[in-house]
């Protein structure tokens, strides 16, 4: 049903034509999707996805891997069924095989589009299951997870998923029926966030309405089910915010809050390697304000397009800085964000805090001593 959709380009600025009718961005630094009105999503990289949940395995010493499955399970599946809630022929339509594999076919594809990988379901059995075949998955657990989720919009009834490496970065995945859900997937329940408007104009093709920074910004590569950075190179995918939000509240109920300090360091040390790596800052280098906080608020630019939110404002001095972010999509994974930003482009070590008030935050940065 996208198939012919996903290699159009608009004729103005080269964005995938499929891009414009599935995602919105709002005036208020948010991402969303047009089919489900309430749910905020992201564009983040997905290095940093895999670097992050590395950190936290490695020192809490546990596996994170099956609760990032319960949240893509249930973050997905909760997309899916609004979907077909919405559009009732299509859920009346499943119960027939022919119908059944165009809208498990434009499942595939819109992963695609998100960049989760390339997959195709080879096996539909109503009521059993299925068996499909991922390419490049971004990261397997989540991937996984929304292809449960898949089933189990359509059919209503809980399923459970195996897979196996078949040849290099491609997998076999079984879906079967499961007894029960996980003990987790309650708990990790997305919460809706509260979005107020902003004042954002950003610049936008005439034609299809994208932000120009899309095309300009980022690449897609349909065959591969790939989302290159084209500034950094990296690879980045879609995820719905809230889905990192639950699998951290979940951590937090069974560790402490304790984990959040553990997020906000991880990705403090990501970000000051990304600014080494893309050449912004470097760590031998001395200091200079004036260009340091240009690239700060270069940086910045790129939040509201993939999501992150809306930088309002922006203070520097000697030894502080504070900012003020306006629908923050995860209030700690960005408190590491900025601090990384500070302390890889002005070359001083700093300490965070910050204040919630009215759907914005403020984050102030002292000078470590």
């Amino acid at each position: 049903m996208l198939k012919g959709m996903l290699y159009r380009k608009c004729r103005k600025c080269g964005c995938p034509w499929i891009v414009s009718r599935l995602f919105r961005w709002g005036n208020g630094g948010t991402m969303g999707l047009k089919f489900q009105e309430v749910k905020r999503m992201v564009l983040l990289n997905a290095n940093l996805y895999d670097n992050l949940v590395d950190d936290l395995n490695q020192e809490i010493g546990l596996p994170v891997w099956n609760i990032l499955f319960e949240a893509s399970r249930n973050s997905g599946k909760s997309s899916l069924e609004e979907m077909l809630s919405g559009r009732g022929f299509l859920k009346k339509a499943a119960d027939f095989r022919v119908f059944r594999r165009m809208i498990i076919r434009s499942f595939n594809e819109l992963a695609i589009l998100m960049g989760f990988g390339s997959s195709k379901t080879e096996k539909i059995i109503p009521g059993e299951g299925g068996i499909a075949y991922v390419k490049n998955p971004f990261n397997l657990y989540t991937f996984t997870g929304a292809i449960v989720a898949a089933f189990e919009a359509l059919d209503g009834i809980p399923y459970e998923c195996t897979w196996k490496e078949i040849s290099l970065n491609e997998f076999q995945v079984t879906c079967t029926n499961s007894e029960s859900k996980s003990f987790a997937a309650p708990r990790l329940e997305e919460k809706v966030p509260v979005v107020v408007e902003g004042n954002i104009k950003l610049a936008r093709c005439p034609r299809c309405n994208c932000p120009d920074l899309i095309s300009q910004l980022l690449e897609w590569k349909y065959n591969d089910g790939i989302i290159i950075n084209r500034k950094s190179g990296d690879r980045v995918c879609v995820l719905a915010s809230t889905t990192l939000v639950a699998v951290f509240r979940e951590l937090a109920e069974e560790l402490g809050d304790e984990i959040y300090d553990s997020l906000i360091s991880s990705q403090r040390k990501w970000t000051v390697a990304q600014l080494h790596n893309l050449n912004v800052a470097s760590p031998d280098s001395t200091a200079d304000d004036d260009k340091a906080k240009t690239a700060f608020l270069k940086y910045l630019e790129d939040f509201p397009v993939f999501g992150y939110g809306n930088p309002t404002t922006l203070d520097i001095h000697e030894d502080f800085c504070s900012i003020t972010i306006e629908n923050p999509f995860f209030v700690e994974m960005l408190a590491g964000t900025i601090l990384g930003l500070f302390e890889g482009l002005f070359s001083r070590k700093g300490h965070i805090s910050w204040e919630i008030k009215d759907h914005k935050v403020n984050y102030s940065i002292k000078k470590l001593q």
